[in-house]
């Protein structure tokens, strides 16, 4: 391991942790992968919190098992014809049980994929606002991870790059006024970042606000705007509430200025930093191990160039049938009338993985049951650039036949689908205290977690097993204990 890669791990100590799919039909513009670089959606980009929880032997919120975080860790090849463009779509239909309805249902996955070489991605210059959240609740370890992703940041800028570095608790310091990173410049920055210490509270959104203001002198020249923030997302002072941030957030999108956040810690705010990544432009990385912080410098590029804007995409089933979920985007689909729906996406990211969002869709009600043949019409739009013409495409979806060779990406993903749901149901019946129901619904979604691609979701599935059984055991005990205890101190003379 580098010298890096050894400080990321001493700053981390302490911090914690199959399904039958038939066939395909060909969806859209072009498809078969052409090299390593894939596409995600903006918002989680990971289940990283999810796995740190459980390592340390919590059972996490079901927000932690997000399931647009599960699809982008993987690569999900649903590509079957050479792509030569900056951005591809295919789609293919697996009918498969959903793991939380249990009835046949047609999951149609739209993957994404571009003809980009990795080598040819280059960044914009950036005009970047690195803020770090310095408050009591980031104290030793979690400081420490935030220090070193700072430093990580710090390593992928150049002289074309303009930076400031923000730190705070409940108050702020400009520790770096916006300048570009030379290398003279850059072992300065590198000292202000190692004399970062926690205390005080935490404005989150005094700081996102005075970042936004920071970046206001620096627009033009060719830049592109970014506030990188690292911080467990636990507001304490100003608002608290998702919708102020939410609010900041979308300000600075509409003025050109995207948003990445970077979470540490076992009590990250999970929900609120799901619900800032959600708004165009902007995406979320959890950082738990070595090895991920390692990769938030060599990803850098990536989670900081948007590949496209504004997806779009409009599923009309054929009569009978409706689109009844949506995964992967939870927050930006719209009922548009008879069953049908429209997708949105605000901004797609170049990545290591080719992403995926999956639908799933069943018979209305009195209509036939699922079989071979049309299934619903699309149409997608997107943009390769703010505020150009939208790019568009149409085309029909078809359940194969019966016995017709399946997909695998198509299998993976909605393997996934399943997982998460899964996890998310035993984590929401684990806190609630009904353990045996929580283990229940493990043990269903460990039959659907197989496959060499699903090794880590399946270590996922088994670890909080274990710590569901133990919170049981912990549980009994204590009942035992009182139950005890009031027997010791019964009077039969009274009835209690």
């Amino acid at each position: 391991m580098s010298e890096q890669g050894h400080r990321a791990q001493r700053a981390l100590n302490g911090i914690f942790g199959s399904v039958g799919v038939a066939g395909l039909a060909l969806l859209a513009a072009c498809g078969a992968y052409g090299g390593p670089m894939g596409v995600t959606t903006g918002g989680a980009q990971d289940v990283g919190y999810a796995r740190n929880a459980v390592a340390a032997g919590q059972i996490p919120p079901a927000s932690a098992f997000v399931i647009e975080g599960l699809l982008s860790e993987h690569d999900i090849a649903v590509q079957h014809a050479p792509c030569e463009e900056l951005l591809c779509f295919d789609a293919a239909v697996g009918v498969a049980p959903a793991l939380d309805t249990g009835r046949d249902t047609a999951f149609m996955v739209v993957g994404f994929s571009t003809g980009m070489a990795p080598g040819a991605l280059r960044r914009p210059a950036l005009n970047l606002a690195l803020v770090i959240d310095r408050s009591g609740s980031m104290a030793g370890a979690k400081m420490a991870a935030a220090r070193e992703a700072a430093h990580r940041v710090v390593d992928q800028l150049g002289p074309d790059d303009r930076l400031t570095v923000i730190a705070f608790d409940d108050g702020f310091d400009v520790l770096v006024e916006a300048e570009a990173v030379t290398e003279a410049r850059r072992r300065r920055i590198h000292a202000r970042v190692d004399d970062i210490d926690d205390d005080g509270g935490t404005d989150l959104e005094g700081a996102l606000a005075l970042a936004l203001e920071e970046l206001e002198d620096g627009r033009g020249g060719g830049r592109e705007g970014r506030v990188l923030m690292v911080t467990d997302a636990q507001p304490t002072v100003g608002a608290r509430g998702e919708s102020a941030f939410v609010g900041l957030a979308a300000k600075g999108a509409a003025e050109g200025v995207g948003l990445t956040l970077v979470g540490v810690g076992l009590d990250v705010g999970q929900d609120l930093a799901l619900a800032m990544s959600r708004v165009p432009g902007a995406n979320y990385v959890y950082v738990e191990t070595a090895e991920k912080l390692e990769r938030l410098g060599e990803d850098f590029d990536m989670l900081v160039t948007p590949l496209a804007w504004d997806f779009t995409m409009r599923v009309e089933p054929v009569p009978g049938y409706r689109v009844a979920r949506a995964y992967g985007v939870p927050s930006w689909v719209s009922d548009a009338g008879g069953g049908a729906v429209d997708v949105h996406v605000p901004t797609l990211f170049p990545s290591r993985n080719r992403g995926a969002i999956v639908l799933a869709l069943e018979p209305a009600e009195g209509g036939p049951p699922l079989g071979p043949g049309p299934l619903a019409r699309r149409e997608l739009a997107y943009r390769e650039r703010r505020g150009e013409a939208l790019r568009r495409f149409e085309g029909e979806v078809v359940v194969p036949a019966a016995g017709a060779a399946a997909d695998a990406g198509v299998a993976e993903a909605v393997a996934l689908v399943n997982v998460g749901l899964g996890l998310q149901s035993a984590a929401a019946l684990g806190r609630e205290g009904r353990y045996e129901e929580a283990l229940i619904a493990l043990a269903a979604t460990r039959e659907v977690a197989e496959g060499e691609d699903l090794a880590g979701e399946r270590e996922l599935v088994d670890g909080l097993e274990a710590v569901v059984r133990e919170h049981a055991r912990r549980e009994d005990g204590r009942v035992r204990a009182a139950w005890e205890d009031e027997e010791a101190g019964r009077d039969p003379r009274w009835i209690r």
